[in-house]
């Protein structure tokens, strides 16, 4: 007969932080990209770290308390001697930023870059350090990301108030390059069969310029999008903002059925 021993005291507190954690960051999460941090055994999860892109958490989750453009880094094993950081590399330059010790704290969240005139394309990984200072450090898979732009408008004609760039995770289409424009009283007057595509893009281009990195059929594609928001800004259960992602491929025509079905969003 074999009998049942209950785990070591030490054991249980370590499974329920590591619950706690998990419970936590399901909550306060508000990412574009996102790494979790492992341990040799990759059952074990010793950390993880996420990055705000631009306007991305706002539009997202509503949440207005993340700075734009900001990593959090999490600790999510506390007493394993081990601690949570990130490396990024932007403009040629290479940064790191970690917690301070193994737990110490368990997050913090800080802003990586300021808004910027042009979204700029970068890339990041998250990495574990030894804080008894014995093993190396270990490095996760590069992530790519937006550091994201945003501007007020203005000027004449007065069509869009404001426009966001930054990259966002669109569900089937992964992370993808995402203007945000929110048309002003104005511009949603002259929505409909009859809008001014040419000079509401126009706008959006004078008021906050694009990635050179961007293709003509993405570029295309961001237009048409524009020309499918305004075209049925006015209907039931359009949304304040319009939403155009680079990732979702130019339409061969301008279909009116096919922008109906898909909400825009084909």
């Amino acid at each position: 007969m074999t009998l049942l021993t209950s785990p070591p005291r030490r054991t249980l507190v370590a499974i329920l932080t590591m619950v706690l954690l998990t419970i936590c960051t399901a909550a306060a999460r508000a990412d574009s990209t996102h790494s979790l941090v492992y341990h040799a055994d990759t059952r074990f999860v010793a950390g993880e770290v996420w990055y705000n892109s631009g306007y991305s958490a706002i539009h997202d989750h509503g949440n207005t308390s993340v700075p734009q453009n900001s990593f959090t880094i999490k600790d999510r094993s506390c007493g394993d001697g081990w601690s949570t950081g990130v490396e990024w590399e932007l403009d040629g330059v290479t940064h790191t930023e970690k917690l301070a010790g193994d737990c110490g704290p368990v997050e913090r969240t800080f802003q990586a870059e300021p808004l910027r005139s042009i979204a700029t394309q970068f890339r990041w990984r998250g990495f574990k350090w030894d804080t008894n200072g014995i093993s190396a450090t270990t490095f996760e898979p590069w992530k790519d990301d937006w550091i994201g732009a945003s501007h007020v408008c203005g000027g004449s004609p007065d069509y869009i108030d404001w426009v966001a760039t930054y990259g966002d995770e669109a569900g089937k289409l992964g992370l993808t390059f995402t203007i945000t424009a929110k048309p002003t009283r104005a511009g949603l007057a002259k929505a409909g069969l009859r809008a001014p595509v040419d000079d509401m893009w126009a706008q959006v281009l004078t008021c906050t310029p694009l990635p050179t990195s961007l293709t003509a059929g993405q570029l295309t594609s961001l237009k048409q999008q524009l020309w499918c928001h305004a075209r049925f800004a006015n209907v039931k259960d359009a949304g304040p903002t319009w939403d155009l992602e680079a990732k979702r491929g130019p339409l061969k025509s301008l279909s009116v059925s096919k922008a109906i079905l898909k909400g825009c969003n084909w």
